[in-house]
This record gives C-alpha cells, sequence and structure tokens, in this order.
C-alpha cells in the first residue's frame, strides 16, 4: 500500500517464528506495512502440533480451464489468535479511516466485539482438500 499508492496499511495477524513467518515479516517491511501488531507463536517443527503459517496456492490457469487453488489453513497462527493479544482500541486509533477521522470509542468497541465474536471455535480440518 505505502510502497504502491503512498497509503498507510498495518497488520493484525499471527505468524510462526520460523522462516517462512521471518520472510512473511520481510515482504510486508518491503511493501511498507506496519507490522506492530503482529503476534509471533513458538514453531515445534515440521510436522508437529504446532502453529505455522496459512498458505494459499494459486495458479495462472490456461485457455478455457479456470485456474485452481489449493488453501491450507489448518492450525495456522492466525487462526488461533486469542482475545487481548491484539489491543484493537490502539489499533483503530493510530490507524484513521480514509476521511482522516479516527473510529470513535463506541465504533471501535463495536467493531471489536464483532471481531471476537467472529473467532467462536470451529472445526478446522487439518487436511488439505486439494
Amino acid at each position: 500500500m505505502r510502497k504502491c499508492w503512498g497509503k498507510r496499511a498495518t497488520v493484525a495477524t499471527a505468524l510462526p517464528q520460523n522462516d517462512l513467518g521471518r520472510l512473511t515479516l520481510d515482504l510486508m517491511w518491503q511493501g511498507g506495512v506496519d507490522a506492530s501488531h503482529l503476534v509471533w507463536r513458538e514453531f515445534g517443527g515440521v510436522g508437529r502440533n504446532t502453529p505455522r503459517a496459512g498458505l494459499n496456492f494459486a495458479e495462472k490457469g490456461f485457455g478455457v480451464r479456470a485456474a485452481l487453488r489449493c488453501s491450507d489453513c489448518g492450525r495456522s497462527a492466525a487462526s488461533q489468535i486469542k482475545p487481548g493479544e491484539v489491543n484493537w482500541e490502539k489499533l483503530f486509533d493510530e490507524h484513521p479511516r480514509r476521511s482522516g477521522q479516527p473510529l470513535s470509542a463506541t465504533t471501535a468497541s463495536k467493531l471489536f466485539s464483532r471481531f471476537l465474536s467472529s473467532l467462536a471455535p470451529r472445526s478446522v480440518s487439518t487436511a488439505s482438500a486439494c
């Protein structure tokens, strides 16, 4: 956003503490994205039940055949963010909307509550259906 359009951007997510997580952070920094709201998760190794980076692969497609896509988000670090790990009020105060005005405390609280309700536990398949 900053590099292409000169707009401020931030990310509120979680990444595993491994090479892929650090590469993702480096790409965010290259694009000028603020990563101060990033949550780091301990990575225990490949094949273990530890947080990892969710992946999404998409090909270009060929001719009349549409592009195929494969998502694998099971046990992703971002899916394990718990209430209180990201300071949403601070995030919405620091990063105003397009109008240039920060969100009111009431609006930020409503958005935060809506986000927390979306974090309700869901059954997530760890197998990818690619």
